[in-house]
């Protein structure tokens, strides 16, 4: 089941790397016959008509641009005014959740604590250690989080 798996998913890439390359050789022929097709209109343009056409085209991309950035008359301009929406309350199932884990940590850092008081705790701590060496330095991490958050 697991070569199978494998030779799905092997055959999944190769497919997939066809079908990018077959995109980027489409997107190359595009390309060029943009290239060409804007090369014939301007081949009867003297370099004087080319010069002053660039400098047109950025002067007035510049100006539109530093209007946009600097907040001018957007309805002069053909699009509204932006809108910030307002912050979206919390969902009261997600809060409630991630109430229920604060108190399950909590409650967590406290029992691996409170195992330290007897001998028999003592053991059950060693062993939970033994077996999950970093668990309650991430249990406690998160609670410094939490905490902080």
């Amino acid at each position: 089941m697991e070569k199978q798996s494998n030779k799905s998913a092997g055959q999944k890439e190769k497919l997939a790397v066809k079908v990018f390359r077959k995109v980027g050789s489409l997107m190359g022929k595009a390309q060029s016959v943009w290239a060409e097709w804007m090369n014939q209109r301007t081949a009867g343009l003297s370099r004087r008509t080319l010069y002053i056409s660039l400098i047109l085209f950025v002067a007035i991309s510049i100006a539109y641009n530093s209007t946009v950035l600097v907040g001018g008359n957007s309805a002069s301009m053909g699009f509204g005014s932006i809108e910030v929406p307002s912050k979206a309350p919390q969902p009261q199932i997600i809060d409630k959740a991630f109430q229920a884990e604060i108190k399950r940590v909590k409650r967590f850092t406290k029992f691996m604590d409170s195992l330290q008081g007897s001998p028999s705790g003592k053991k059950t701590y060693d062993s939970i250690m033994k077996a999950r060496p970093g668990l309650l330095d991430s249990a406690k991490a998160m609670e410094n989080w939490i905490n902080n958050f």
